[in-house]
């Protein structure tokens, strides 16, 4: 899927991101401290492509990747079936330019295709412009709390 949204000085094209995107997304990751390689990219993102209930949708303008998002279909006992949001990042230059609430609407659309009526994402309390942002796209604020990670080799 591609849509075209003209802009005051350039074009912005929403598409699903594909394997050959790896090094511009890296990039645009560590804008946020997020740090992969390339190539681990690459490899995520070939089998994001194969997974039918997780998409990334990257927004570029004159061939430049300036955000990215990726969604997918979380299961819960309490809410069941339902939309998340894993990563949602505009390149610093381009914030504050509709991008962010473009990916959101992408993400949005692809969810309604499924039936899926909720989306939630995760913020880190610091991130205060992240938590205005979706604020201010419609998302209400419901609990902070602590996630734990485990590595399974």
């Amino acid at each position: 899927m591609t849509t075209d949204q003209a802009g005051s000085a350039t074009c912005i094209k929403v598409r699903e991101a594909v394997p050959g995107d790896a090094e511009q997304l890296a990039g645009l990751l560590d804008e946020l401290g997020y740090q992969i390689s390339a190539p681990s990219l690459q490899t995520q993102l070939a089998q994001f492509l194969a997974d039918p209930e997780t998409v990334v949708f990257a927004a570029e303008s004159d061939q430049t990747i300036t955000g990215v998002i990726l969604v997918s279909i979380g299961k819960s006992l309490v809410e069941g079936r339902h939309g998340v949001i894993g990563n949602l990042v505009v390149r610093t230059t381009h914030r504050e330019s509709g991008i962010g609430k473009r990916l959101v609407q992408e993400a949005i659309d692809w969810l309604a295709r499924s039936d899926i009526k909720s989306l939630s994402v995760g913020s880190r309390p610091q991130r205060e412009g992240a938590r205005k942002f979706y604020e201010r796209i419609g998302f209400s604020f419901t609990k902070t709390q602590n996630w734990f990670h485990l590595s399974i080799e």
